[in-house]
This record gives C-alpha cells, structure tokens and sequence, in this order.
C-alpha cells in the first residue's frame, strides 16, 4: 500500500493508491473464498480504511469482485462437469510377485464418473427455472367466502358445547325432581 505525498497546502488525508502486489494478493484472497474482514486482515490494512476503498469502488473494489467472480466461474464449471459426468485418468501402481521378487507397475486407467441427478436437477431448477420449478401457481377463477371466519367458527363451536351442557343438567335437573317425587 502506498500514500501518495500531501501537496504543499493540502489539508486531509493522502489519497490512497494500493500497489499491484496488494491487489494480486487480494484478488487471490476473495478468489480462495475469503471474507472481507479476512482479506483486509491479510495485506494489513484497516477496516475502515479497506471499506472506504471498497465504497469508492475503485481498483481495490475491483480485485474483490474479480477474485470473488472467478471463484464462481470455476464452482459453476465443476457443477456443470458433475452434471453431465466425465472420465479422469488416474494413476494406479500394481504390486506383483514374479520369482520371489515384488516389481510395481504403473499404469494409466481411464475412471467414468456418471451424471449427477441432484446435480442435473440443481441446474435445470436454477438455469431454467420457468420450465423445471417444482412449484407450480395455481389460479383461483372463483368467490371465497370469508364470513366464517376461523374466530366465528370456534365461538360456534363453544357455544354447541354450552348448550349441550346445559342441556344435559336440565336434564339431569328433571331426573332429579321425578325422583323427589317418586319418593314421596
């Protein structure tokens, strides 16, 4: 980070102008996935300092964002390459016995990986999200009745289990006198 030099009669702070080298580090900070507080940490820069720069959007804004949109770039390719599937040449050495002597051989062999459904699935959701969206909007052509609201229904409902009760002691109020005079 360099300060360029007050001129004669400039009051304020120097204008700040980060070296290519701060920049290449922080290019490749956002691009590892660093957060900000991580980066301006990193090339030893104040936080304040490192947010006013990122608010002028200037050349410390545009490594950032550079780094950050690299990254993505390459996390989209290997989703792409998971989706569709791909073959890997990886080397493998075979141990073999031959006369009480063990030779290692190398050889190069060709590994198929297949497609990814949740990979191909993730795509086409967030590609083509008209077309492959699994929430589908359903129109309503017709008159909703909101008289019977959810707060009437349960006060009807209360007021059935009320009189049911009260219901059953004049019922059992009746039991009562006929038993009085059945006894006399």
């Amino acid at each position: 980070m360099s300060k360029e030099p007050k001129e004669k009669g400039q009051t304020g702070r120097r204008r700040f102008s980060p070296q290519k080298t701060i920049l290449d580090k922080i290019f490749q900070l956002a691009q590892r996935g660093c957060t900000n507080e991580e980066i301006f940490k990193a090339v030893g820069m104040a936080k304040d300092l490192f947010y006013r720069e990122m608010k002028k959007k200037g050349a410390l804004y545009e490594s950032v964002i550079k780094g950050r949109d690299r990254s993505i770039e390459e996390v989209e390719n290997a989703l792409f390459k998971i989706a569709v599937g791909f073959d890997q040449e990886e080397l493998t050495t075979i141990i073999k016995d031959v006369d009480g002597k063990q030779t290692k051989e190398v050889k190069k062999v060709k590994k198929h990986f297949p497609p990814s459904a949740a990979a191909i699935c993730f795509i086409l959701k967030n590609r083509c999200n008209d077309k492959w969206n699994d929430r589908r909007d359903i129109e309503h052509s017709g008159n909703i009745d909101l008289s019977h609201t959810a707060t009437q229904i349960i006060f009807q409902d209360i007021k059935k289990a009320v009189d049911k009760i009260v219901e059953e002691e004049e019922l059992d109020a009746l039991d009562m006198a006929e038993i009085k005079e059945n006894d006399e």
